[in-house]
């Protein structure tokens, strides 16, 4: 190849590697855009769940209690055979529980 003929090519190679270099960070730019807001997106979602749930809670017994009655209708045999109350698992054992002592002693200020 004659040199001017080298030249030509090398410039022509060199554009087309400056070209692709771009192409790249764009998609690395957008692959790191994208990566932030699916993270953002999960967030916002679990967020939503556990505010969700803190203001929801006090109203949970309230559902429950309409639940049962709910089923006490459609089931009414079923639901004169059911306990109303179940025992925790302590009432169960007849277990009595103590209070523990604290295990690190309270630190006295001298100054």
């Amino acid at each position: 190849m004659p040199p001017n003929e080298n030249k030509q090519f090398l410039e022509k190679l060199m554009t087309l590697a400056e070209k692709d270099n771009a192409i790249l960070q764009s998609l690395r730019t957008r692959m790191r855009w994208g990566k932030l807001w699916t993270f953002f997106k999960v967030l916002v979602i679990v967020g939503a769940f556990f505010f969700s749930y803190y203001q929801l809670g006090p109203y949970f017994p309230q559902i429950k209690a309409i639940g049962t009655q709910v089923y006490n209708l459609i089931f009414p045999a079923e639901a004169s055979s059911q306990k109303t109350e179940t025992p925790t698992v302590l009432e169960a054992k007849n277990l009595k529980v103590t209070p523990v002592p604290e295990a690190v002693p309270k630190v006295i200020d001298d100054r």
